[in-house]
């Protein structure tokens, strides 16, 4: 049997569907990324990547590499960067909402959260350039018990921490499945994007978000 057979096992990817072929020579795999997920080769917005055909080389590796990863991580210019907030309930951090993990159930612990005794909370992301700003997408706590709970919130945007200059508002009391999209009401040039949220102290509805996203279209 030829050396790349014998070398090389069946790939395994995260997020993606495998069909390989281990009888030919050299083995030959292709990689289909579930649904909702694309290659992070995706470098055009009007096309997105989501399969690679790979071969098994002399080293027994199957090259070239594929990387899934979920659809709204492409072009968004928060993922994994520097966040902060105005408090912390138990270790719901900042940072949780940056890395790239879009998961509304918050038992996984990928979602920050604020102290539940603020009348006001606010969340904040370093982009660390400069961009023009155009969209914020925010996942939230599924279930409608937690949807409810996200109302009154307030996006700015600017040059400097606490920014100012506003962009949306939502006003909230709907349960939604998938994450909410929020427009600026125009291209606003910033590095910092802040969400700033109303709370009712007697009902616990403080700041929580599982994911946030910023883009320029």
């Amino acid at each position: 049997m030829p050396e790349c057979s014998i070398e090389c096992s069946v790939p395994v990817f995260d997020n993606a569907y495998v069909d390989a072929d281990m009888e030919q020579y050299p083995a030959r795999a292709t990689v289909t990324c579930h649904e909702n997920y694309v290659s992070t080769k995706t470098n055009s917005k009007l096309y997105n990547i989501t399969e690679e055909s790979l071969i098994c080389n002399k080293t027994g590796s199957w090259i070239p590499d594929i990387t899934c990863t979920y659809f709204l991580n492409i072009f968004n210019m928060a993922l994994y960067k520097p966040a902060r907030q105005s408090s912390t309930y138990v270790g719901f951090v900042a940072n949780l909402a940056t890395d790239g993990l879009w998961y509304p159930d918050f038992n996984d612990g990928s979602c920050m959260h604020a102290d539940l005794l603020e009348e006001s909370s606010w969340w904040e992301v370093d982009l660390l350039e400069t961009y023009s700003i155009r969209r914020v997408v925010i996942l939230i706590r599924k279930f409608a018990l937690f949807a409810v709970r996200f109302h009154d919130v307030t996006i700015t945007v600017g040059m400097k921490t606490n920014p100012k200059e506003f962009c949306a508002f939502y006003q909230g009391h709907e349960v939604h499945d998938s994450p909410i999209h929020l427009y600026c009401e125009r291209r606003i040039l910033g590095r910092y994007v802040r969400i700033t949220k109303l709370n009712d102290k007697y009902h616990q509805d403080n700041l929580a978000m599982c994911e946030v996203g910023v883009y320029e279209d």
